[in-house]
């Protein structure tokens, strides 16, 4: 169902990635495309994850923390952000002489 919610509001997801697409439908010679197996977010600091035909809250994402989820009868919608670097791998990279990530805010 998410992806359809894209075909029926194309502007509202024009900006977009739809990280399980693997295939077109046009490439794959379906309706909906081809999804992955598993979804790679290495340099992404923000994931947007819907959810339907359930009420629970979707898998946790490695490397990502569930900052907020908005339920809306069957659908869920769930926001993961990147988790910022623990303290210990902070000083580790002081103690290299690197400058410490620094968190996007706003």
């Amino acid at each position: 169902m998410p992806r359809e919610f894209a075909f029926a509001y194309p502007a509202a997801f024009a900006r977009l990635n739809d990280l399980a697409l693997t295939a077109l439908p046009s490439v794959s010679g379906t309706l909906r495309g081809a999804e992955a197996d598993h979804v790679n977010v290495d340099g992404i600091s923000r994931v947007w994850l819907i959810e339907t035909g359930g009420n629970s809250v979707p898998a946790p994402l490695t490397g990502m923390h569930h900052v907020v989820t908005y339920p809306a009868g069957n659908v869920i919608v769930a926001l993961y952000e990147r988790q910022p670097p623990r303290n210990d791998q902070l000083g580790q990279a002081e103690a290299l002489g690197a400058s410490a990530p620094r968190r996007e805010t706003g």
